[in-house]
């Protein structure tokens, strides 16, 4: 697997969750495997295939504001999964709000 994008979560303050994840754009020029990782564990997965589009969107806003709580100092990461036979471009964006 290759990872596309990845950050680690702001310190925490006042032991509340330092961050809320609120969305998640990715895609690429191939068909392929996306995996929505929180400290190595996989939250959520796309899968791009020939007749779909390449490019999806995680949507963890929550309908009153903010989105998914993450702890402090927790890596986030994008990763993708290809089995072609020839070389694809990935790329995505990690929009959170910090919180302190």
């Amino acid at each position: 697997m290759t990872t596309v994008v990845s950050f680690v979560t702001p310190p925490q303050v006042d032991g509340a969750p330092s961050a809320q994840l609120i969305h998640i754009n990715f895609g690429g020029t191939n068909i392929s495997k996306y995996y929505l990782e929180v400290d190595g564990v996989v939250i959520d997965q796309y899968f791009a295939y020939f007749g779909s589009d390449l490019n999806g969107k995680w949507d963890l806003s929550r309908p009153g504001g903010g989105g998914f709580p993450v702890g402090p100092n927790l890596v986030v990461r994008v990763r993708t999964e290809h089995a072609r036979p020839f070389v694809s471009d990935h790329y995505a964006r990690i929009y959170y709000i910090e919180i302190n």
